[in-house]
C-alpha cells in the first residue's frame, strides 16, 4: 500500500473516531426529547440564525443547480 493511501486512510479513521467520540459525549447529556430537539435551549441566537440560513441557502442552491 502506498504511503499516500495509508495517510489518507489513517486521517479518515481519525476523523471518524473523533465524530464517534463527540456523538457519544453529546448523547450522555440528552435526557428528554426537548433536550434533543432544542439542544437544551443553550444555543445563542447567532448559532440558530446561522444554521437556519445554511439550511435554506443549501437547499436552494442544490435545487437550483439541478435545473
Amino acid at each position: 500500500m502506498p504511503t499516500d493511501r495509508l495517510l489518507e486512510l489513517s486521517m479518515l479513521a481519525a476523523y471518524l473516531a473523533l465524530l464517534l467520540w463527540i456523538g457519544l459525549r453529546s448523547a450522555r447529556r440528552i435526557k428528554t426529547s426537548d433536550d434533543y430537539t432544542l439542544a437544551g435551549r443553550g444555543l445563542s441566537w447567532v448559532v440558530v440564525l446561522a444554521t437556519t440560513a445554511a439550511t435554506m441557502i443549501g437547499g436552494g442552491a442544490s435545487v437550483g443547480m439541478v435545473s
